[in-house]
C-alpha cells in the first residue's frame, strides 16, 4: 500500500462528507468488533453524520441519499443485501428491542440506540393518548359555547372541529400555514375548556420552543377581547419556552418528568414543527394522562436542528408505502386521525396577496409559478431583486435596507417607551440561510452596521450602542436568558443596559458585559427567525448552490412576512431550492402505525 494511501473514511472526510466525530465514532465502534468490515465502519461513520444532520437514522435502502457516498467509494459502499447481512452479524448492532450502540430494524433503517429508544418512547406516548377514552363532558355546554365561541357564519368550520376535538380528546393537534387562525382557534379552545370546567380556574401553560414564539402567543392572548381576559384561567396561566417549563438545568436534564409530573390542566404548545425528537420524548413524560396536550404548528416549515420533524411525522396521517419496500400497513387508518383537525381557512393572506400565492407555489414545488408571481406587477407585495455576486449584494444593502433600519437608531428614542423600540425592531429583518459566509448572516450584520456609522447613526466605537438589536446563542440558566431571546442595547453612554422582555412582557436590563454569547441580529438566519413576524423580510439567497438552501426553508422565510417580502439573489438558485425539499428520514410514521 502506498504510504499516501487513504481510508474511506479519510477520503470522506476530505470531501467534507463527515466530521472529526463521525470518524472517530466509526472507529471506536470497529475496536468492540475485532471483525468490523468495511460494511460497519462505513455504516457507523453515516449513522452519526446523519444523526447530527438532524435524521432520526439512516435508511439504508435509500440510494438517492448514499450517491454521493458512493461516487467516491466507488464498490466499497456494500449492495444493500450483503451490508445488511454483514451488520446483523455484528456484535454491535441489535435487532429492535435490544441493548447495543446501533439498531437495524426489519425495513433497513439504521440508528443509533438512544434515539430509537427516543421514537418507540414518541410513538408509544402519542398512540396512548390518541387511543385514550375521551373527556367526559357536558355535551350540551359543549354545543352551547361552541356556538358562541364560532358563530355559524364564520367560514372557518375546521376551527369549530379543533375545538371539539380539544375538548374530547387528551391530544389535539392543530396544523395550518401561516394566518389560518391557529392561534386565535387555541385561545377559544382555551375560553370553551374553562366554560366546561367552571368551578375551578384551569392551569395552563402556553409555551413553544423558543421565546420569541413563546411571547406571541402570550401577546395574543393578552391583546385578545377583554371579556376574555376575565375568565379565572388567565390568573394561573404561565407562558414560558420548553426548556423552562421542563426546568432543564445546566447539566442538560430537566426537573421535570415522571417521577415529577407538571401540575397544569392544558399544555398548548405553539411552533410545535421546532420541537425535536428528544424534547418531544421529554414533553411527553412529564405530562400527567388526563393532562390535555394540544399542539399548534405548520409541518411545511423547516424542522429542529437537533434530530427528527415530529410534527411532520404526526401529520403524515397513513402510513405512506416507501417505493421499493412493501408495508404491512398501507392505507391503514391512524388513531391519529381524530385527534387532528387541519385548518385551511386563510385570514391573513387573501386572493390578492402576492405573499400568500409565493408561499403557495414554494411549498407545492412549483418554480415557474412562484417566479412567475414575483414577476407579476399586480403583486406589490413579493418583490424579486437579481444579486449575481457580492458587489451587488453590498449596492442592495445599501440602497434597499440600511435606511430602513434608521430609525431603529434614531437618537429621539431614548425618551420613548420600550415597547416603541421594539415595535421598530419587527419592522424589518434580514434572513439568510448560512450564518457565515458572504452572504452570512454575521457579514451581512457587519455590512449593516458599516452603512449605519457612515451616516452617523453609530458613532460608538465598541461593540454596543444605542439600538443594537441582539440574539441570544447560548442559554444563561443563572440570569434567565436562552438562545432565541432577542434584546435591544439602549442608552448612548455608560451605563448601558440590553432590554429583554420576560415572559409576562415585563422589561428586564441587564449591563451588556454580563450577557451570554450574543451576535447582532439587523439579519438572523431563518432557523433563527422561527416563531416570529416581520412587517417586512428581505431573504438574501447564497451565491452559490447550498445544501441548507431547501423548499422549507424559502417557505419558512416567505412566511415570517406580514406585509411585503423581497428575494435577492439568482432565479436559478432559487427555482432549485423550490424543487428541492429538504427530507427528515425517521421511522416514527410507522412505529405509531405497529
Amino acid at each position: 500500500m502506498s504510504e499516501h494511501a487513504t481510508t474511506p473514511l479519510e477520503d470522506l472526510y476530505r470531501h467534507g462528507l463527515l466530521d472529526e466525530i463521525d470518524r472517530y465514532f466509526a472507529t471506536y465502534l470497529a475496536t468492540l468488533d475485532l471483525e468490523a468490515g468495511p460494511a460497519l465502519v462505513l455504516a457507523a461513520a453515516l449513522v452519526s453524520q446523519r444523526t447530527l444532520a438532524g435524521d432520526v437514522c439512516i435508511d439504508l435502502a435509500d440510494e438517492g441519499l448514499l450517491k454521493p457516498y458512493r461516487e467516491i467509494l466507488g464498490d466499497i459502499v456494500p449492495a444493500l443485501p450483503k451490508w445488511l447481512e454483514a451488520l446483523r452479524q455484528s456484535p454491535v448492532v441489535a435487532l429492535p428491542g435490544d441493548y447495543r450502540p446501533l439498531v437495524l430494524d426489519e425495513t433497513g433503517r439504521l440508528y443509533l440506540y438512544r434515539y430509537w429508544a427516543l421514537e418507540r418512547q414518541v410513538a408509544a406516548a402519542i398512540r396512548a393518548r390518541a387511543e385514550d377514552a375521551p373527556f367526559v363532558i357536558d355535551e350540551t355546554t359543549l354545543a352551547s359555547s361552541l356556538d358562541a365561541l364560532f358563530p355559524a357564519d364564520n367560514p372557518a368550520r375546521d376551527q369549530r372541529t379543533a375545538a371539539m376535538t380539544a375538548a374530547r380528546r387528551p391530544l389535539s393537534i392543530i396544523s395550518g400555514g401561516p394566518g389560518t387562525g391557529k392561534t386565535e382557534t387555541a385561545i377559544r379552545i382555551l375560553i370553551l375548556l374553562q366554560q366546561l370546567d367552571s368551578k375551578r380556574p384551569l392551569r395552563v401553560a402556553l409555551t413553544a420552543p423558543t421565546g420569541k414564539a413563546a411571547a406571541r402567543l402570550r401577546d395574543a392572548l393578552t391583546n385578545a377581547d377583554p371579556s376574555y381576559k376575565q375568565l379565572p384561567f388567565t390568573e394561573l396561566t404561565e407562558t414560558a419556552t420548553l426548556h423552562r417549563l421542563l426546568g432543564f438545568r445546566t447539566n442538560g436534564k430537566p426537573a421535570a418528568g415522571a417521577d415529577h409530573p407538571l401540575t397544569h390542566d392544558v399544555v398548548l404548545v405553539d411552533e410545535a414543527s421546532m420541537i425535536d425528537l428528544n424534547l418531544m420524548a421529554t414533553l411527553l413524560e412529564a405530562l400527567p394522562k388526563r393532562t390535555r396536550l394540544i399542539l399548534l404548528g405548520d409541518p411545511d416549515q423547516l424542522a429542529s436542528v437537533e434530530a427528527g420533524a415530529v410534527l411532520s411525522d404526526l401529520c403524515a396521517g397513513k402510513v405512506k408505502p416507501t417505493k421499493g419496500r412493501a408495508t404491512n400497513h398501507a392505507g391503514a387508518i391512524s388513531p391519529l386521525d381524530s385527534c387532528m383537525t387541519v385548518l385551511s381557512h386563510n385570514w391573513r393572506f387573501g386572493h390578492t396577496s402576492g405573499i400568500g400565492h409565493l408561499a403557495t407555489a414554494i411549498n407545492a414545488g412549483d418554480a415557474n409559478g412562484a417566479l412567475a408571481y414575483l414577476d407579476n406587477a399586480q403583486m406589490p407585495d413579493i418583490v424579486f431583486r437579481p444579486c449575481p455576486d457580492s458587489a451587488a449584494l453590498a449596492t442592495l444593502i445599501e440602497q434597499h435596507a440600511i435606511s430602513r433600519f434608521e430609525p431603529c437608531l434614531d437618537p429621539t428614542m431614548n425618551n420613548v417607551p420600550v415597547a416603541d423600540h421594539f415595535a421598530r425592531h419587527l419592522e424589518l429583518r434580514l434572513l439568510t440561510a448560512h450564518r457565515q459566509g458572504p452572504t452570512g448572516s454575521g457579514a451581512l450584520n457587519q455590512q449593516i452596521e458599516h452603512g449605519l456609522r457612515s451616516r452617523g447613526l453609530i458613532q460608538q466605537t465598541g461593540p454596543n450602542y444605542m439600538g443594537r438589536p441582539i440574539m441570544i446563542e447560548r442559554n444563561d440558566y443563572h440570569l434567565g436568558l436562552y438562545n432565541g431571546d432577542f434584546g435591544i442595547v439602549l442608552g448612548e453612554d455608560e451605563p448601558q443596559r440590553v432590554c429583554v422582555l420576560a415572559n409576562d412582557g415585563t422589561p428586564r436590563y441587564f449591563y451588556p458585559s454580563r450577557m451570554p454569547q450574543n451576535q447582532t441580529a439587523f439579519a438572523m438566519t431563518v432557523h433563527k427567525s422561527q416563531g416570529s413576524q416581520f412587517t417586512t423580510v428581505i431573504i438574501i439567497l447564497p451565491l452559490y448552490s447550498s445544501p441548507l438552501l431547501s423548499r422549507q426553508l424559502l417557505y419558512t422565510a416567505v412566511t415570517r412576512a406580514t406585509s411585503t417580502v423581497e428575494i435577492w439573489g439568482s432565479e436559478t438558485l432559487l427555482a432549485t431550492a423550490i424543487e428541492s425539499p429538504a427530507r427528515r428520514i425517521s421511522g416514527l410514521a410507522d412505529a405509531l402505525q405497529s
